[in-house]
């Protein structure tokens, strides 16, 4: 997190859990590792990762079941390129579970995943 991205994000002198939780969802980053930024950078006191409860920043403020769902394995590109390789007949189906060490269920369910089409079955 650069200083100047920081900057945008105002002085630190109130609420300042609130706005830990709130600065590190619109960075995409973990309201402690924005904390610990901060007092690196000495925008924030050294003795505020005492003053701040550790609860109150785990998950960003949010409860664990408003997390995000998990980003997939591998990227829509990446199951593009490993259907139409499969449709080719340039590896087979079994063989690309193989080497991503997954069944061929599960690679089914990642092509899904991406809206890609693969044309193997079972």
């Amino acid at each position: 997190m650069p200083a100047s991205t920081l900057e945008r994000f105002g002085p630190w002198d109130r609420d300042i859990v609130r706005r830990l939780n709130d600065t590190a969802n619109a960075l995409e980053v973990t309201a402690t590792a924005l904390m610990w930024r901060l007092v690196s950078l000495g925008r924030l006191d050294r003795t505020a990762p005492k003053e701040v409860p550790e609860v109150a920043l785990r998950n960003n403020g949010r409860p664990a079941s408003a997390r995000d769902p998990l980003t997939p394995l591998f990227s829509k590109p990446f199951a593009e390129v490993m259907a139409l390789a499969i449709e080719q007949g340039r590896l087979s189906a079994r063989r690309a579970a193989d080497l991503l060490e997954m069944k061929l269920e599960d690679l089914i369910e990642l092509s899904e995943s991406h809206g890609v089409k693969v044309s193997f079955e079972l």
